[in-house]
């Protein structure tokens, strides 16, 4: 099964499969952790993880005032 395309059949955009999978791999992270890893520029890192808040698909929390975002379980996404 192609993860990816199984995010994009779901209608999640370019960034945010991205930012999504780079969570997954790592757990959780600010903005410029997800951005050593991952190919979208850190601009729109931030708003692809805003949106994925917003769809439920991530998590965010403040740690030391820095912004950390985390991925919630893939079985979120069959509720999306």
């Amino acid at each position: 099964m192609n993860i990816r395309l199984t995010l994009e059949q779901v209608g999640l955009g370019k960034n945010e499969i991205d930012v999504y999978l780079a969570l997954l791999k790592y757990g959780e992270g600010s903005v410029s952790t997800i951005a050593k890893t991952c190919p979208t520029h850190r601009v729109n890192i931030y708003d692809a993880a805003r949106s994925l808040v917003n769809k439920g698909l991530v998590s965010e929390f403040l740690q030391h005032d820095v912004v950390i975002f985390k991925a919630n379980e893939p079985s979120k996404i069959l509720s999306y």
